[in-house]
């Protein structure tokens, strides 16, 4: 069996959209990823707990919605298993989840990039960057220097050009960017 790095867990099938924006980018940056639907609320029979004893990946993306209890239930679970070496982050999805993170009580490590308020696509894509680095300086500490490489390309392809000194066009107005046809 090979080895994965990074766990995506969401809590219904309802978020497989948002689950594949987050697939995407581990895709991108060639980290191995198993991916879980489990429901806290709705797994009965102690599926959750033993799924958590089951959990081996050290980077733990939890995506959900609603009463966002999972991130919290995950941690108390882990921490409880005796299993510290593993990071949550936590995704909501909107206003209720987010409030179920932040409202979690000391002691219960969830890490959150927080929710947009413009676009939930931008939280999703900061807490999928911080799972890649987390794991990158994972792997750093094993010696294997190349996801932290694969990370630093995959940042440099996004960085926007610094332009010391535009040259304005002839009415003296910034050019705009023109715009290719497809």
């Amino acid at each position: 069996m090979s080895r994965t790095d990074v766990r995506v867990m969401m809590g219904s099938e309802s978020d497989a959209e948002q689950g594949n924006k987050i697939l995407a980018i581990l895709r991108k940056n060639g980290v191995a990823h198993k991916v879980t639907i489990a429901s806290c609320h709705r797994n009965i029979g102690g599926e959750f707990e033993e799924l958590a004893k089951r959990i081996e990946e050290r980077v733990i993306l939890m995506i959900g919605g609603m009463s966002f209890a999972a991130p919290g239930i995950m941690s108390s679970l882990l921490r409880n298993g005796g299993k510290l070496g593993h990071v949550i982050i936590a995704i909501p999805l909107d206003e209720a989840a987010r409030s179920a993170i932040e409202d979690l009580p000391k002691g219960t490590v969830v890490l959150t990039c927080g929710l947009n308020s413009t676009s939930v696509s931008h939280s999703i894509e900061n807490a999928t960057l911080a799972a890649v680095q987390l794991n990158a300086i994972f792997r750093l500490l094993e010696n294997e220097p190349q996801p932290m490489m694969a990370f630093a390309a995959y940042l440099d392809s996004s960085t926007k050009k610094l332009i010391d000194e535009v040259e304005l066009d002839s009415n003296g107005n910034i050019p705009l960017p023109s715009k290719s046809k497809s």
